[in-house]
């Protein structure tokens, strides 16, 4: 059943042809200087095929994570619940980069980060990470991107619905999951609504690789989002 999964996800592309989007955006050149010292992944040091992880982090490790890596042209998804088994697949991959849909600092004094101001501003709809219910998800999004930057593994913040608004200009996911697969990338299997911020996620991610997003926010804390010119065919 799986090889027919596979089998099924590379004839949709090959059925795009040349309007598949996903042919402008080039996974196997080498990573930009922008990816920090020391952090090149395996795959991105041999140039093989790149990889992004995306994440769409829960509050508590008791309720289901999304977890989607982009390799090629095909989102693998997965639900996942511990750190430790977050981090573990994180090494198992071997990432150039993991793209975490949770807030990866706090506020110094103030109650809200300049990112969190600067995307409200612009009409996009996030949490600061003092918000009432985002308080646990802060405190474990800080926990985890330490735990991935002692292992030398890159990470970025990213926030799916302000991806999908951007990219795709609307927030249904529905939506965003056709006109990615108009793209010509496709889902190894169906997945639910955390799969599918984390396959956004993992999305964003090769975006910034491909230097096609802007990085919002300061030294306290950045949030990365598309361009909004890097939007694709729908």
């Amino acid at each position: 059943m799986r090889w027919e999964k596979r089998r099924s996800c590379r004839s949709k592309r090959s059925r795009h042809g040349n309007f598949s989007a996903a042919s402008q955006i080039s996974f196997n050149k080498k990573v930009p200087s922008e990816n920090p010292p020391g952090f090149l992944s395996k795959n991105a040091k041999r140039n093989v095929k790149t990889k992004v992880i995306g994440i769409d982090l829960a509050g508590s490790p008791a309720n289901p994570s999304g977890f989607a890596v982009l390799s090629g042209h095909t989102f693998h998804t997965r639900l996942v619940h511990s750190d430790q088994e977050i981090v573990n697949l994180c090494l198992k991959e071997e990432p150039t980069l993991v793209a975490i849909d949770a807030p990866l600092s706090s506020p110094a004094r103030e109650n809200i980060r300049k990112a969190d101001t600067e995307l409200i501003k612009r009409g996009l709809r996030v949490f600061p990470p003092t918000f009432a219910g985002m308080r646990l998800l802060t405190k474990r999004g800080i926990r985890l991107a330490k735990k991935l930057h002692s292992r030398k593994i890159w990470v970025i913040e990213i926030h799916p619905r302000t991806s999908g608004v951007i990219l795709f200009k609307t927030a249904d996911r529905t939506k965003w999951v056709k006109k990615i697969k108009k793209m010509g990338f496709c889902f190894e299997r169906d997945g639910s609504k955390h799969e599918t911020d984390a396959a956004l996620a993992a999305l964003s991610g090769m975006l910034h690789l491909r230097k096609k997003t802007e990085v919002v926010g300061d030294m306290r804390g950045k949030i990365v989002i598309p361009l909004p010119q890097a939007a694709l065919p729908a």
